[in-house]
């Protein structure tokens, strides 16, 4: 976890007026909206994380945003509202 980035999404602020208005936060049911505007933002593009028991039903159980490292071609970072992670730390988070 990143604080900076976590500080910020979590913030009364910004997470409140999400919350009352789609009774979500960030990890139940809100990914993909935090996804898209880091996307909006950012570029990059958006990652999903889906268990193979949930392919028939079309859905997924995590969205982020996936940018490519400058420095190294195949390298990506993957960006939630947890913060910024590499796929092996991300994949151990989930």
């Amino acid at each position: 976890m990143k604080r900076p980035l976590y500080d910020f999404a979590h913030s009364t602020e910004i997470l409140g007026p999400f919350v009352e208005a789609y009774r979500c936060g960030w990890f139940d049911g809100g990914c993909f909206v935090f996804a898209r505007a880091l996307q909006l933002w950012l570029r990059g593009d958006l990652a999903v994380i889906i268990r193979e028991e949930l392919y028939p039903q079309s859905t997924f159980d995590h969205c982020m945003l996936s940018i490519a490292h400058s420095s190294v071609d195949s390298e990506r970072w993957y960006v939630d509202a947890n913060g910024i992670s590499q796929k092996s730390d991300l994949l151990a988070y989930w």
